[in-house]
């Protein structure tokens, strides 16, 4: 799995189901990481969709011993109440076509894989994730 992350962060960590369903145990592994980051603030807020895997009492039970909320939103609701969906995500979405267009500029001759997602999708994060663009979509 991990061969997949050509070019990502060395902290990046993926997970991934063979059914192509979300269950519980990956949301209980990212908790784990995302908890272990020395950078974490006491308490921490993360909003989900209403899933059932984010719903799982293991999960919950992990994120309350680490200090982390959930806060779950209804289905077809959580567009309309994340401004970021606007503000830093519509960047992103431009950046990550760039960033695209650009590898395959770069590497003629050469198929752009799933391999490339990690390297490619850090670039478009950096550009696009600024304090600007945050601080523009919490308005």
């Amino acid at each position: 799995m991990y061969h997949m992350f050509i070019r990502a962060p060395s902290a990046a960590i993926g997970g991934a189901n063979p059914t192509g369903w979300s269950n519980e145990e990956p949301l209980i592994d990212y908790l784990k990481h995302y908890t272990s980051c020395p950078c974490l603030v006491k308490k921490t807020q993360l909003i989900l969709d209403n899933q059932e895997s984010h719903l799982s009492i293991p999960a919950t039970n992990k994120a309350k011993e680490k200090g982390v909320v959930f806060l779950t939103l209804l289905p077809c609701t959580s567009l309309k109440l994340q401004p970021l969906d606007y503000k830093a995500f519509g960047p992103y979405t431009t950046h990550y076509n760039t960033c695209l267009n650009d590898s395959m500029l770069s590497y003629q001759g050469k198929i752009l894989t799933i391999y490339s997602v990690a390297g490619t999708t850090i670039k478009s994060v950096s550009k696009s994730f600024t304090k600007h663009n945050i601080e523009k979509g919490c308005m």
